[in-house]
C-alpha cells in the first residue's frame, strides 16, 4: 500500500504519522509498514470482523451475520483496507479519491495501538495487544535485547479506527483511520464525551464528518489535529 509521504531519510526528524513534521517523533508508520511490515494490514482488517473489546455495528451482538467458522475461513491479507493519514494540513491515501480536505464516515470500530521506542531510537515497535508486535515478535524478547544494550523506552498510544467512508468520490469504502498520539485525546472526547454524555448516541449509530483541524501553533512543534464533528 502506498500512502503519500514527504520524502526524508532522517528518522528524527517526522513526526507522528498523521501530524506535521518535527524533530522529536518516529518515522512516519505508514513509511515504516510500506518498508517493513506489508502483514500488519491483516490485523487492521481483524479490527473490523472481531474486536471482542471494542463494539461494532451492532450495539447487541458481535457486528457479523457471519459464523465464527465462516470467519475463520477468511484470509485477510495485506492491502485488505486502504489507509489514512492526516499528512501536514490534508488527509492523504492514494487507494481513495477526493478525502484531502475531510469527509463523512459511519465509525465501525476503533483499536488501541502502543509504539515502543527505544532510547536510541534504533527501531519502532508497534503492537495490539502488548504482548506481541505487528511483525509477530514476542514483546518480552525485544524487551530482553534493549536491556542488555542498556536501553530504556518510551511508549506512544495511537488509535486506528476502521470506518465506512458515507460521501465524496469514495463513498461506500472502507478504509482506517491512523490516528497520531496527539490527536487521540480528540477522538476520545468526541466518542466519549459529544457523541455518548452530551447526544446521548452511539459512536457506530451516528455519520461523523472528519477533518483537517485548526493548526495548533502555541507548542514548540506546531501540529495540525484530526478534527471530527458529528453530523447525525
Amino acid at each position: 500500500m502506498s500512502i503519500r509521504r514527504k520524502n526524508t531519510t532522517e528518522e528524527a526528524k517526522v513526526e507522528d504519522v498523521v501530524e506535521e513534521v518535527t524533530h522529536e517523533e518516529p518515522p512516519s508508520e505508514m513509511e515504516e509498514e510500506t518498508q517493513t511490515e506489508q502483514p500488519v494490514a491483516a490485523d487492521r482488517a481483524q479490527s473490523l470482523v472481531s474486536a471482542p473489546q471494542t463494539a461494532l455495528a451492532e450495539a447487541g451482538g458481535s457486528g457479523s451475520n457471519m459464523s465464527e467458522a465462516e470467519m475463520g475461513e477468511l484470509d485477510f491479507g495485506f492491502g485488505a483496507f486502504p489507509i489514512i493519514v492526516l499528512d501536514g494540513k490534508e488527509f492523504a491515501c492514494e487507494e481513495l479519491e477526493g478525502i484531502e480536505d475531510g469527509f463523512d464516515c459511519s465509525i465501525v470500530s476503533y483499536r488501541t495501538k502502543t509504539l515502543y521506542i527505544p532510547s536510541d531510537e534504533s527501531e519502532f515497535i508497534y503492537s495490539y495487544d502488548n504482548e506481541v508486535s505487528t511483525k509477530g515478535d514476542r514483546l518480552v524478547d525485544i524487551f530482553s535485547s534493549w536491556e542488555e544494550e542498556k536501553l530504556t523506552y518510551s511508549t506512544k498510544k495511537y488509535f486506528d479506527v476502521t470506518v465506512l467512508l458515507t460521501s465524496g468520490q469514495s463513498e461506500g469504502e472502507a478504509a482506517v483511520l491512523s490516528i497520531a498520539p496527539r490527536s487521540v485525546p480528540k477522538f476520545s472526547a468526541y466518542v466519549g464525551v459529544t457523541l455518548n454524555k452530551i447526544h446521548n448516541v452511539r459512536y457506530t449509530d451516528v455519520i461523523t464528518h472528519v477533518a483537517p483541524g485548526n493548526k495548533i501553533n502555541k507548542t514548540k512543534f506546531p501540529y495540525t489535529p484530526w478534527s471530527f464533528t458529528y453530523v447525525k
